[in-house]
């Protein structure tokens, strides 16, 4: 195991600095570079108020990617529109499926605890559709753990 441990060494010792200060290093955006880790690419987020569907905290990467000023997106409908039509059923049964995994194999009591995650494409900048990667969690339950 040593001697593993010291070829991954030698493989980091190739590529890093040996002077940080002449590297002229950068100030680092641990923000960014997190989101990033939990990404396969470009993304956005928002969050849906279930309430009333509508949609707040929709970020900036959602312009880059679609073309559509924030400010026109008011509640779900206005996400589900850019969906390609053929994945409508798709994505119905993938939410379904989810909740109905959480509501029968976890337990309500841990909603918050677990994301959904699954693909479909959607529409973007350029007018085609494009193979995205979509990940949910629910931030609030009520004490009977139904979304908020």
């Amino acid at each position: 195991m040593k001697n593993v441990i010291n070829q991954m060494h030698q493989v980091w010792k190739d590529v890093k600095v040996q002077d940080k200060s002449a590297a002229g290093l950068k100030k680092i955006n641990f923000d960014e570079i997190i989101s990033s880790i939990f990404t396969t690419g470009p993304f956005y987020f928002y969050v849906i108020d279930f309430s009333n569907m509508s949609i707040s905290h929709l970020s900036s990467g959602f312009e880059d990617i679609h073309g559509i000023k924030c400010s026109q997106i008011k509640n779900i409908n206005d996400l589900l529109d850019l969906n390609h039509p053929d994945d409508m059923d798709f994505i119905f049964k993938a939410e379904a499926k989810a909740i109905d995994f959480i509501i029968k194999k976890i337990g309500l009591e841990k909603f918050t605890s677990y994301k959904g995650s699954y693909n479909f494409r959607i529409k973007t900048i350029d007018g085609t559709y494009r193979l995205f990667n979509h990940q949910a969690l629910a931030l609030l339950v009520d004490e009977n753990y139904k979304l908020i």
